[in-house]
C-alpha cells in the first residue's frame, strides 16, 4: 500500500468514525477529543506541493486536471495573480503567479510560497527554458537546495509535432544541455498536456499523459513524508477509541486505564524530548554546512587561500558532526533516567497502590481456596504487565493468581546497574521477541561520513576554478566565478544532507525501537481488554471494527 492509498484509506475510517459517533448518543466526549486533536494535528500532517514557474504555462491547468476542479481560473494570458489553495488526495497544491512575467509582486508571492514548499513543481512549456527563466530555476534548485525535492514538468506538449516518445526523449536531451546532467538524473521529469486532459472529450484525455505526472508525485510524495504525519490520525483515532471502549469492557477499572494513560504520557514525553534532541542536532549541521558554503563561496575570486579554507571547513564540518552524535549519545543517556525516574515516582503513587491492592486482596482471598470476584486470569496478567513496567516484578501478581499466564513483562524500572531502564531492555525485549537496543548498541560512529571525502569532488575542481577565474573575457569571468560560487553552495549543502540523514536514520531507529515500541506495547494491552468484551452495544461493535481496521493499516 503506497502513500496515496494509506492515506485515502485513514481518511475513509475517520469518516466512517465521526458517522458512527454523530449517529449514537453517549460517546460526545470522545467525539469532542477526537475533533479537537484532529483539528491541530491533520494540518500538520498534509504535505504541500507548490507549483510555481514560468507564466502561462499551464499551473493552473495542471491543478484543474489533477482535482478536476473546472472552477479553477485558466487563460493564455497571466490567470493567476494571486496564491490559492487545493486540496488533491491527501495533500495541499498551491498555485501561484507565473515567475519573470515582468510583475515583482508576483514573483514576490511566488518565492514567498516556495519557502512553504514541502515538494515544488516547476512548470514550464515545450519552449524550455529562456536566459532568465533558466537562472530562477537554478537558484531554487542549487542555491535554495530544493533539487532533491523538485519535480520538473514540460506543459502543452500538443503544441509540438512528432511521437510523444521521441520528443520525450529529445527533450531531455535539450534539458540536459541547459541545466545538466547530474541535475536531470537526479529530478524526476513529466512531459504532459493539460489542455487535452481538460477536453469535454474524453478521447483526448490519454494524450494529456496526466498518469504519468501522477506516478510522479505519489512517488515524491512518498519519498518526502514518511508517513508518520497521516499515520499518527490513524494512531490518534484508534487510541481514544480503545480508550473509551476499554472502560466499557467488563473486567477492567478506572485504575488500570488511569495507569495506561499516564505510563502513555510519561513515555510519549521522553519520546518527544528524544527528536527534539535529533531536530536541534541536526538542524545545526546543516545550517553550519549551509553557513560555510556561503563563506568559502564569497571567497571564490577574491581569496588566496580558497583551497586551504575549503580544507579547514572540511576537517570542522567532519568534528563537528563526531560533536553532534556525542552529544545525542549524552541526552539519550539523560532521558534514559528520566524515564528510570518518572516510572519510579507513578510506583509509589496512591493510584498504582489502589490498582495492585485490589489484585494483593484477591490472591489472599484465592490463597484461602475462595473464588475470586474480579475476572479470569487475563485481569492478572493484565496486571502482571504493568507490574513489570512500573518495577515491581515481572511475575510478582501473576504468580498469585491461580491459572494465571505470567507476563514476560515490557520493561523493568529497578533492580539493575547503571540506568535500569538502559540495562534491561534488551534481557526484556528478548522475551517480548522485540529488538530493544541501548543507544551504544546502534554503533553508528562507525557510519559518520568522512565530510573531506564527501567534499572531495570540489578540493579537485579548484584548480579548474582558478583556470576559469583567469579568463580575461570579464562577462564570462563573472560567469565562472558565479558557477563555481554554486557548486560551493552545493557540495557543503550536500555534505550537511549526507550527515543529518545519517543522524535521522541512526538515532530515529533507535527511538522508535525503544520508545515507540515501549508505546504499542501499551497500546496492545488496551487492545486485550476491548477484544474480550463480549457484550459492546451496537455503537461499540462498530467503532471496534473502526479501530481494529486503523490498526490493520498501520501495521
Amino acid at each position: 500500500m503506497n502513500f496515496s492509498e494509506k492515506a485515502e484509506r485513514i481518511t475513509s475510517l475517520k469518516t466512517q468514525v465521526f458517522e458512527v459517533l454523530n449517529e449514537y448518543p453517549g460517546y460526545e466526549n470522545l467525539r469532542n477529543k477526537l475533533s479537537s486533536e484532529l483539528d491541530e494535528k491533520e494540518q500538520d500532517s498534509k504535505l504541500r506541493l507548490v507549483f510555481a514557474g514560468q507564466y502561462s504555462s499551464g499551473k493552473s491547468s495542471i491543478i484543474s486536471a489533477l482535482t478536476d476542479n473546472k472552477s479553477i481560473k485558466i487563460d493564455s494570458d497571466i490567470a493567476t495573480d494571486k496564491s490559492e489553495d487545493y486540496e488533491w488526495r491527501s495533500v495541499t497544491l498551491t498555485d501561484t503567479p507565473g515567475i519573470s512575467a515582468g510583475r515583482p509582486d508576483h514573483d514576490k508571492v511566488t518565492h514567498q510560497r516556495i519557502q512553504h514548499a514541502d515538494i515544488l513543481v516547476y512548470v514550464v512549456t515545450y519552449s524550455l527554458f529562456d536566459n532568465v527563466l533558466i537562472e530562477d530555476f537554478k537558484r531554487l534548485a542549487i542555491d535554495y537546495n530544493y533539487k532533491h525535492k523538485m519535480v520538473l514538468v514540460v506543459n502543452k506538449m500538443y503544441s509540438e509535432e512528432g511521437e510523444y516518445d521521441q520528443l520525450c526523449e529529445t527533450y531531455l536531451k535539450n534539458l540536459e544541455q541547459q541545466i545538466g546532467k547530474e541535475t536531470i538524473q537526479l529530478m524526476p521529469v513529466a512531459f504532459v498536456s493539460s489542455g487535452n486532459a481538460l477536453e469535454e472529450d474524453a478521447d483526448f484525455h490519454p494524450y494529456g499523459h496526466m498518469d504519468d505526472l501522477v506516478k510522479l508525485l505519489d512517488d515524491m510524495i512518498e519519498k518526502n513524508q514518511s508517513l508518520a504525519g497521516v499515520e499518527a490520525v490513524a494512531q490518534i483515532i484508534a487510541t481514544h477509541i480503545e480508550d473509551e471502549l476499554a472502560t466499557k469492557v467488563e473486567g477492567t477499572t478506572k485504575e488500570e486505564q488511569l495507569l495506561l494513560q499516564r505510563i502513555e504520557r510519561v513515555i510519549s514525553q521522553i519520546k518527544k524530548d528524544a527528536e527534539s534532541a535529533l531536530r536541534e542536532e541536526a538542524s545545526r549541521i546543516k545550517a553550519l554546512a549551509k553557513s560555510m558554503g556561503s563563506e568559502n563561496a564569497l571567497n571564490v575570486g577574491t581569496s588566496e587561500t580558497l583551497e586551504e579554507d575549503v580544507q579547514a571547513s572540511s576537517e570542522l564540518l567532519n568534528t563537528e558532526a563526531h560533536n553532534a552524535f556525542d552529544n545525542l549519545t549524552a541526552r539519550f543517556d539523560e532521558l534514559d533516567k528520566e524515564l528510570d525516574s518518572e516510572l519510579s515516582e507513578l510506583n509509589d503513587s496512591n493510584l498504582a497502590e489502589q490498582f495492585f491492592m485490589r489484585f494483593e486482596e484477591n490472591s489472599s482471598e484465592n490463597s484461602l481456596g475462595e473464588t475470586p470476584d474480579i475476572g479470569d486470569a487475563a485481569d492478572f496478567a493484565v496486571a502482571n504487565q504493568l507490574s513489570a513496567l512500573l518495577g515491581r516484578g515481572s511475575g510478582a501478581v501473576a504468580s498469585k493468581a491461580m491459572g494465571a499466564k505470567a507476563g514476560a513483562g515490557l520493561l523493568k524500572a529497578s533492580g539493575a546497574s547503571g540506568s535500569s531502564v538502559h540495562q534491561t531492555v534488551l534481557q526484556v525485549g528478548k522475551a517480548l521477541g522485540v529488538k530493544f537496543q541501548p543507544w551504544q548498541a546502534v554503533n553508528i560512529a562507525k557510519n559518520i561520513g568522512n565530510v573531506a571525502k564527501v567534499l572531495g569532488p570540489i578540493m579537485a575542481a579548484l584548480p579548474i576554478i582558478f583556470e576559469g577565474i583567469d579568463i580575461y573575457n570579464e562577462e564570462k569571468r563573472e560567469k565562472k566565478i558565479a558557477e563555481a560560487r554554486r557548486n560551493i553552495r552545493e557540495q557543503f549543502q550536500d555534505a550537511g544532507d549526507q550527515i543529518t540523514q545519517q543522524m535521522k536514520d541512526s538515532a530515529g531507529e533507535f527511538i522508535t525501537a525503544k520508545y515507540g515500541q515501549l508505546l504499542e506495547e501499551i497500546s496492545k494491552l488496551r487492545r486485550a481488554r476491548i477484544n474480550e468484551a463480549q457484550n459492546l452495544e451496537t455503537c461499540g461493535q462498530k467503532l471496534k471494527s473502526l479501530s481494529n481496521s486503523l490498526r490493520e493499516v498501520l501495521v
